[in-house]
């Protein structure tokens, strides 16, 4: 699958962050991957402070249930990138 680099925002949240998109979707909403510095960002704009990294996975914690954000790998121009899977959220492209 190609990827390429898109900026993403969801409903809710203030702010664009900057991840990677193949142009799968979920329910009609953006299925975006991003690098471990801006799912920081991410994690620490939505206060979702109680992240943890555990065995090579991310995962997040809030008050009902706690969701694994496991890391892979994709390729973008013959280079390996490590990225996590941040999908079934609602991410829209910012245009």
């Amino acid at each position: 699958m190609n990827y390429t680099k898109a900026v993403f925002q969801i409903d809710g949240l203030n702010g664009r962050f900057e991840g990677w998109t193949n142009g799968t979707t979920w329910n009609g909403w953006e299925t975006p991957s991003f690098e471990q510095d801006e799912l920081n960002r991410i994690f620490k704009e939505c206060e979702k402070e109680g992240y943890r990294v555990e065995n090579g996975k991310l995962y997040y914690e809030d008050e009902t249930e706690e969701e694994l954000i496991e890391k892979h790998t994709i390729e973008v121009d013959g280079k390996a990138v490590e990225v996590y899977a941040v999908s079934g959220w609602t991410w829209s492209k910012d245009k």
